[in-house]
């Protein structure tokens, strides 16, 4: 058999913090290892009054009945021939916290004072910190309002509203053990509005709800007046239970300023938002399909816009040089466009008008090659082309009848204008 010979070593931390409450048994642990046994010296020494409440054992130092004046930093020193380990024990000696606060209830009227008082003791003494739980159940700390001193703390509510309304908690701790007591206070006011209307800017066609949320004893009741319809909820609108008010895809009529009014017993508050509609930008030619047929001396084309601001308008012809630059041919009269000496050949296809008023762009198209009376191979004078049109892709479909037999043909815009120049045979059938 092996002896291992060793210097003393204790478990744990070198530095020990013991908290024990006041009249309490507590032992200080100190049960060193090693080989040969080590000798155990407490200091300062053990037992300082005599009263024979300080007892060694084999595990640490018994303190029986702790007293306050016990509370003080303790050694445990383990030797043997191969060395010294020590231990110290903070003891700290407590009392429990003891906390009231008074009144634990209360109602006032606005603009009334109150003070709450919180009473407390404890070893080590302890420190105190105030908070209100408000409407929304959050809990917010306080710090104005408060007076201090040994074992009492006041809190002053200066004309109260109803805001002040709630639960106000006295907390108070010394790092071994915390402690919380709580007042209700009632508050009788007029409401006070936490979020009303506000304002808004929508998208036409929008759903949205306004509020008129509030805190108010006694409750209060909420009515609505509508921008164009007074108290009278317009068809779009819909007065829910909770007082706010559901405006159910939103236009022009929508616009404008909503007010609501929170009353009750003690008196009436209001608030107001103004509801903005964005309506897009929109570019309108007109008319988006424009037959052409002989004889005619001009071809006459309008542009609107809506959802923005002064629009400036200017027109282009798909496959086709500037108009700018045919200023005889092509008149551009403010948001229209005219063009001259009609030619069946030349003044067919897609005219586009394009829009912008400094921030947004948009355009639209006319298809003037709606009706074409035409010729083709084996056609008799009766014949004729009907064109239909396409605006998406610009792509063309031609019709061919002689009210017996109809024949169709599809065409891009480019084969469509040149076999109309032709006028001569029938494209391909696709398909």
């Amino acid at each position: 058999m092996h002896v291992i010979l060793a210097k003393p070593a204790l478990t744990g931390p070198s530095i020990v913090v013991v908290p024990v409450n006041k009249g309490g048994d507590v032992i200080l642990p100190c049960k060193p290892t090693g080989l040969p046994p080590a000798q155990v010296l407490w200091s300062p020494a053990v037992d300082p009054k005599h009263q024979g409440r300080y007892i060694q054992t084999v595990d640490g130092l018994l303190i029986r009945t702790a007293e306050f004046t016990d509370s003080t930093t303790i050694t445990c020193q383990a030797t043997n021939i191969f060395g010294t380990v020590n231990k110290k024990f903070n003891l700290i000696v407590t009392d429990p916290i003891q906390i009231n606060i008074t009144p634990s209830q209360s109602q006032l009227d606005a603009n009334q004072n109150e003070d709450l008082t919180c009473t407390f003791s404890g070893v080590p003494p302890p420190t105190v910190k105030w908070y209100h739980v408000k409407y929304n159940g959050q809990r917010e700390v306080i710090t104005s309002g408060v007076t201090t001193a040994a074992q009492k703390s006041v809190l002053h509510l200066n004309l109260v509203g109803a805001l002040s309304a709630g639960q106000y908690i006295c907390e108070v701790a010394n790092g071994f053990e915390n402690k919380s007591v709580s007042s209700n206070l009632n508050v009788i006011s007029k409401p006070v509005i936490i979020e009303g209307p506000n304002n808004h800017l929508v998208n036409i066609g929008t759903t949205l709800t306004l509020y008129c949320d509030n805190i108010a004893n006694p409750p209060a009741s909420v009515a609505w007046t509508f921008p164009k319809t007074g108290s009278i909820p317009p068809k779009t609108a819909r007065i829910n239970s909770d007082g706010s008010v559901t405006l159910f895809h939103v236009d022009a009529f929508s616009e404008g300023d909503y007010t609501c009014t929170a009353t009750n017993s003690v008196g009436s508050t209001t608030a107001s938002g103004r509801l903005n509609i964005n309506v897009p930008f929109k570019v309108t030619a007109s008319p988006h399909s424009r037959p052409l047929v002989s004889g005619e001396s001009f071809l006459q084309l309008t542009c609107d816009s809506s959802g923005g601001g002064q629009t400036k308008f200017s027109w282009s012809k798909t496959y086709s040089p500037p108009l700018s630059g045919n200023p005889g041919k092509y008149l551009l009269v403010g948001d229209g466009l005219i063009v001259t000496s009609v030619d069946l050949v030349t003044d067919t296809g897609v005219y586009v008008c394009n829009g912008t008023d400094g921030n947004k762009q948009g355009s639209d198209k006319v298809n003037s090659l709606v009706c074409l009376a035409g010729k083709h191979a084996g056609a008799g004078n009766n014949n004729k082309v009907i064109w239909t049109v396409e605006p998406t892709t610009d792509t063309f479909e031609a019709k061919l009848s002689n009210g017996i037999q109809s024949q169709y043909f599809g065409l891009d815009i480019q084969e469509a204008v040149f076999w109309t120049q032709q006028q001569t045979t029938v494209p391909t059938p696709l398909g």
